[in-house]
């Protein structure tokens, strides 16, 4: 088997993430302010680094600049009322808040405001709804557990990985994403390198050693201009989003969400599904659950900053035997529980993999490692 494999995509990743239609817009302007641009597509400001922004002025007049977040939230005002000459302009940021706080790790967008004798004008490329781009296919290299892929452009990604037979008939690709490697994280563009140690998110399953191992690469164009920030080890971007006051600067709203398209960010980030098998007993020694029953009976669960959010939207747990989806169960702010039947199965190890399917997106991915039929019969016929 060749060290690293070209990957095709999940059908579950394309009821996720859906086509896109198109690689992004070139960098805009907007009237009198143009050439809007950054010194470098990423810093660290926990380093003490500073990033440059660079535009160009048609007319002199009050200048103001923010930074926002994702959310169109202020971060920090870098002019406000600002007398501006005609021609280049330059200021700096270093990357902290209105509170000189170190900003979470996160693309920031800018918005820049002129008023001069003409009227009022703006460069806000963030209050747009952006299309998702074309998903990818990526390169995984098993030994040193490098993900490589390709952006056209500064982009937010989310990467899943699973296993998938493609249907000779459709081209689609049927089977369950078992790993969220990166969950609408933002990226530079060109050339992009993740590291993912392989393991599905129970941490029990080896994802990269299953038939059919699939991995895929869905992006959506990050905003003109912007500025991704590393290197914060201290907060997460939630930990702002829970401290954060005022509104968001953004005025428009999608018509629908599908895609990810207009969400803010908790509802744009899955959460964390967790699955508990009512009446199989774990087996740490071999890291698998122990099942004698006829079924499995699971619950299902979501956590952490984006749950409450998640369960209100629309949307499908889609149940997975293996490779085969056996169940599709409505969502309606419920947290599902489903039985699985197990009785027709070969004795060994078997997987159920949950994927609860928003409608507007994001999916959060868990499963669990089984041994189907008695124990010690169930060895017997591993050997």
């Amino acid at each position: 088997m060749k060290k690293a494999i070209r990957l095709c995509v999940l059908l579950a990743l394309q009821l996720v993430l859906g086509r896109g239609s198109g690689l992004g817009e070139e960098p805009r302007a907007s009237g009198s302010i143009t050439g809007v641009g950054v010194s470098r597509p990423f810093f660290n400001p926990a380093l003490g680094q500073k990033i440059e922004i660079s535009f160009t002025l048609d007319k002199a007049g009050a200048l103001d600049v923010l930074i926002l977040d994702r959310d169109g939230y202020l971060v920090r005002k870098l002019a406000s009322g600002k007398k501006a000459e005609k021609g280049p302009v330059t200021l700096e940021w270093d990357g902290r808040d209105e509170r000189f706080d170190v900003v979470p790790d996160e693309a920031y967008s800018l918005k820049i405001d002129l008023a001069s004798d003409a009227g009022a004008e703006s460069f806000f490329p963030a209050n747009t709804i952006a299309e998702p781009l074309p998903s990818r296919a990526a390169l995984y290299d098993r030994l040193t557990g490098i993900i490589s892929y390709k952006l056209p452009g500064p982009s937010r990604v989310h990467i899943q990985a699973g296993s998938a037979v493609i249907d000779k008939k459709t081209g689609m690709a049927n089977g369950p994403v078992l790993k969220t490697v990166a969950n609408r994280e933002p990226r530079s563009g060109g050339p992009v390198i993740e590291t993912w140690n392989g393991w599905d998110e129970s941490g029990t399953i080896r994802v990269c050693d299953l038939p059919y191992f699939a991995i895929a690469v869905a992006a959506t164009p990050l905003p003109d201009a912007s500025i991704i920030t590393v290197g914060n080890r201290d907060a997460s971007f939630f930990d702002w989003v829970n401290a954060r006051s005022g509104s968001s600067l953004f005025t428009v709203a999608a018509a629908d969400h599908a895609h990810h398209k207009g969400l803010s960010s908790l509802d744009d980030v899955a959460p964390k599904l967790g699955v508990r098998p009512r009446n199989a007993t774990w087996d740490a020694g071999a890291r698998l659950w122990q099942a004698s029953d006829k079924n499995i009976q699971l619950d299902s669960f979501v956590e952490g900053p984006t749950a409450a959010s998640f369960r209100k939207h629309p949307g499908k747990l889609m149940v997975f035997l293996d490779l085969k989806c056996i169940q599709t169960v409505p969502v309606d702010g419920q947290e599902p529980s489903v039985i699985v039947p197990i009785t027709a199965l070969s004795p060994g190890p078997h997987r159920v993999t949950l994927d609860w399917v928003s409608a507007y997106g994001p999916v959060a991915v868990n499963s669990i490692l089984f041994l189907a039929g008695k124990p010690e019969t169930s060895r017997t016929a591993s050997k």
